[in-house]
């Protein structure tokens, strides 16, 4: 489940085990750098794997996505704003937008000009964002998406592998 702890990592350099994308490529002889060029149905397999996984959060057999949420912070002169995405059941989503969206009225007032502008715009997205997401039986285009480009990197990274391998080391003099 290595493309699981990518995703919920945000990002995090962790070495977990080989994927099932890895192995097939390794079955069918397929050269690393084709990771982009994998089958669809290995795609679905790696995406249904993630999608059906336990929860990162709760740790509960539900059903995982990617989730958005949208955050201010101010602080006189300074105000950052951010929107991020969360891999975790519709749950958690939920718990984590609402966690935004206080977060965001708590302090995100306190920056003048931008504080006052950006906070009503984060707290609608959140709002939006949780009225348009329901809980589904299938997978969003998004976490598909996300999986395809840590395939590709996963690729990569197998090809640069295996080109520093396969130089072979210097002969003695």
């Amino acid at each position: 489940m290595r493309i699981l702890q990518c995703i919920s990592d945000h990002g995090r350099s962790s070495r977990p085990r080989s994927t099932l994308l890895q192995q097939q490529m390794q079955v069918r002889r397929l050269p690393p750098a084709m990771a982009n060029l994998v089958p669809a149905d290995l795609l679905e397999r790696e995406v249904e794997a993630v999608y059906r996984a336990n929860c990162p959060k709760c740790n509960l057999p539900r059903p995982v996505d990617l989730h958005k949420f949208h955050e201010v912070l101010s602080f006189v002169v300074l105000t950052r704003w951010t929107t991020k995405q969360q891999l975790s059941c519709f749950s958690c989503a939920r718990k984590r937008q609402v966690g935004a969206i206080a977060l965001s009225l708590v302090a995100g007032w306190w920056g003048f000009p931008f504080g006052l502008i950006l906070t009503p715009v984060q707290v609608t997205r959140n709002i939006i964002e949780m009225c348009s997401q329901r809980p589904t039986s299938q997978p969003s285009a998004n976490l598909r998406r996300v999986i395809r480009v840590i395939q590709v990197n996963i690729g990569r990274r197998m090809s640069r592998n295996q080109q520093v391998r396969s130089v072979p080391p210097p002969s003695p003099v």
